[in-house]
């Protein structure tokens, strides 16, 4: 069995009949698996759903698999990464059957900080280690800094074709088990791949382990990111559901993560036409597969942003931020059996202004496809017809209220040329046609546990266990008030409405909602009223908060001044 392991992982894959073990050659091995098999210790700071059986069963089963026999790349690597976990498990002390790790750094005019990057993936405590550079068609002098390292390092060169290209490249050139993303200015911890490694061990059916952060920005430590939550596995968590995590946040960037190189192969690549966002839509095609993703609670990456980074200078790439949200919007809208993660993209603040704003149709044409799908999809939905059992309603109903609630208006109306009018109009049209919702849509969205927040409109209804949605008559009411109040003031109707539902009840809520609504309309007198105090009191808390803003950034500068040295010192990164 030891020789049949050594050809698999040597690439003999898939197996001919004279080198392919017998189902008595796999009883007797499982035997050996089970004398030699030792417990393996759950790391500390690990939290991830346990695997459904010991590490050498998992891979035993996954090596035997006979999807996995079809020729293909990915599935090559996919049967040398289980082998060489088996013979791992079986000979520990071996070094050859260690999985190999290949860190993966683009780079495009980043000399010093690159040279540290790689410094910091040459001194790591774990081998072997295979690191790739990818030039992106850098002009500094990148080649002369890096020579000096010599053949411990790869070098490709390429072209400035960004972020996602270059680390496709890499992708492409790896021959590691596992591929461990850095981008060039930031700096691995010593032991990360070690931790990753025993982590990866303790749960077998993992494909990705991702980790904390130290950030560094242009002014000091970044203090929103120490208060950023550690894994938990609770139900945001990446580790329970890593595409609830992904539609709410990123929740982590490339330089916290390490995937199976097989996973990598076979899933789509980077985007890369995309310069801001690619990590993001990366994430999302990964979650969209269901890699299973286990994290750790220590931060063992070093992550620096200088006043020239991609992340720091958004403005610099908004038609890239916009085609990576509108992409995802787009691909969750048209597949009914993600619908549920449709409120956490629609939510405020991650559709931004920027979106709404774009003209149409698009100058851009990935822009203007994207815009197209998205109309064709909503105009398809107002067939009256459910999909996969579920009526459309309440999709096309949370994106109308977030379209109508980031409008850019000009007097109260929407501006001309713009695909939020037309997006509006369509949604209307599309909602008088679309399936009533039924009893089992109202289960659906309750299961999904949406936020109770007026911006999911219909939805916070029905989460709010407040209000009794048990009645036949609950499904019939909230479809014919979602295509009432499908008109420019239906985001201002639903907020009005999660107020008074839980307290006076769904049909005397309706009926309060409806005489509010018309009484503060902005043709009204007291409409007139309230939207002028609205606007003076948004006025006066802008002009008071710009001292208390000022302050806060001294306060801030002082304590990273401090504080910067001794958090580094505390996770244990050597000096930078």
């Amino acid at each position: 069995m030891r020789d049949f392991l050594d050809a698999v992982i040597a690439g003999a894959w898939p197996p001919t009949a004279n080198t392919d073990p017998d189902d008595a050659a796999w009883t007797a091995f499982e035997a050996v698996l089970e004398e030699t098999g030792r417990e393996i210790s759950w790391p500390p700071g690990l939290i991830a759903r346990p695997s459904p059986a010991a590490a050498p069963i998992w891979h035993r089963d996954r090596l035997r698999d006979p999807r996995l026999r079809q020729d293909g790349p990915a599935n090559g690597v996919r049967a040398a990464y289980h082998a060489r976990w088996l013979a791992h498990l079986l000979v520990p002390e071996e070094p050859g059957y260690r999985p190999p790790v290949s860190v993966v750094v683009p780079v495009y005019n980043r000399a010093r900080s690159a040279s540290q990057a790689v410094a910091s993936c040459l001194a790591q405590s774990y081998g072997p280690v295979e690191i790739i550079v990818v030039d992106d068609g850098s002009t500094d002098d990148l080649g002369s800094v890096l020579s000096t390292y010599g053949d411990r390092i790869r070098i490709i060169t390429q072209d400035n074709r960004g972020v996602g290209a270059a680390r496709n490249a890499g992708i492409a050139a790896a021959t590691g088990d596992y591929i461990h993303f850095l981008d060039s200015d930031d700096v691995l911890h010593p032991d990360c791949l070690t931790r990753k490694i025993a982590a990866l061990a303790a749960v077998p059916d993992a494909d990705l382990c991702f980790h904390r952060l130290i950030e560094i920005g242009p002014r000091g430590l970044r203090f929103s990111s120490m208060r950023q939550a550690p894994p938990d596995g609770g139900p945001a968590c990446p580790t329970t559901n890593l595409m609830a995590a992904v539609a709410r946040r990123m929740p982590f960037p490339p330089s916290a993560m390490m995937m199976a190189r097989w996973q990598a192969l076979a899933a789509p690549g980077f985007d890369e036409d995309i310069r801001l966002g690619e990590d993001h839509r990366y994430l999302f095609t990964l979650a969209r597969r269901g890699v299973k993703a286990c994290g750790l609670r220590d931060r063992l990456t070093l992550k620096r942003e200088s006043r020239d980074s991609l992340s720091v200078d958004e403005a610099r790439n908004v038609p890239s931020l916009r085609l990576a949200r509108l992409r995802t919007l787009v691909d969750i809208f048209e597949t009914p059996a993600e619908w549920r993660y449709l409120p956490a993209v629609l939510r405020p603040g991650s559709i931004a202004t920027i979106l709404w704003t774009l003209g149409f149709p698009a100058a851009d044409r990935a822009h203007d496809s994207l815009c197209r799908r998205l109309l064709e999809a909503a105009a398809t939905y107002g067939d009256g017809e459910t999909r996969d059992g579920r009526s459309p309603l309440i999709v096309l109903h949370l994106l109308h209220i977030a379209a109508g609630g980031r409008r850019v208006s000009k007097r109260g109306r929407f501006r001309e040329g713009t695909f939020n009018a037309v997006l509006v109009d369509a949604l209307h049209q599309a909602i008088a046609g679309a399936a009533p919702l039924a009893e089992s849509d109202l289960t659906y969205w309750r299961d999904a546990r949406v936020s109770r927040s007026p911006e999911n409109g219909a939805l916070a209804l029905v989460a709010d266990e407040r209000i009794a949605l048990g009645s036949d008559e609950a499904p019939h009411l909230l479809t014919e008030a979602i295509r009432a109040w499908s008109v420019e003031s239906g985001p201002r109707r639903w907020t009005i409405m999660c107020r008074l539902a839980p307290r006076y009840g769904l049909v005397r809520g309706i009926a309060l909602t409806d005489r509010v609504a018309a009484l503060t309309a902005p043709d009204r007198v007291l409409g007139r009223v309230l939207t002028g105090s609205a606007v003076a009191r948004d006025a006066t808390a802008r002009f008071f908060r710009v001292p208390f803003r000022l302050a806060r950034v001294a306060i801030r500068r002082i304590r990273s001044a401090w504080q910067r040295e001794r958090t580094l010192r505390d996770a244990g990164f050597p000096p930078i």
